[in-house]
């Protein structure tokens, strides 16, 4: 089984009795199971530190480009090295883990 089928079963397995909020984050829309209520894109406009957010019919579209631009992106950079074994690898591995990947200033959801 793949991931999604994996993900849709256990969603599926509770009978729609779910009470509590689902956070899903995707890379890529396909991701996008089930579908969503409502969208939150990160990292937006002047310094990447802005947000957009609301009920999906309104967003769906804003996720759409972001997602195509993204990929354009990608594909106009250069391929990643490949990773390399060993202490190499390690100490890279670290230095990528001790990289801010997400910083919440002031941000209330």
């Amino acid at each position: 089984d793949d991931l999604r089928e994996v993900l849709l079963r256990t969603l599926d397995a509770d009978g729609g009795r779910r009470t509590g909020a689902l956070a899903l984050i995707a890379h890529h829309p396909d991701d996008l199971v089930p579908p969503p209520t409502h969208a939150l894109l990160l990292g937006q406009g002047e310094g990447r530190t802005g947000f957009l957010g609301g009920e999906w019919r309104e967003m769906a579209a804003t996720v759409g480009a972001y997602f195509d631009s993204q990929r354009l992106a990608s594909s106009a950079r250069p391929p990643r090295p490949r990773l390399r074994r060993g202490a190499v690898a390690a100490e890279a591995a670290a230095e990528a883990a001790a990289a801010t990947i997400v910083d919440f200033r002031e941000v209330t959801v």
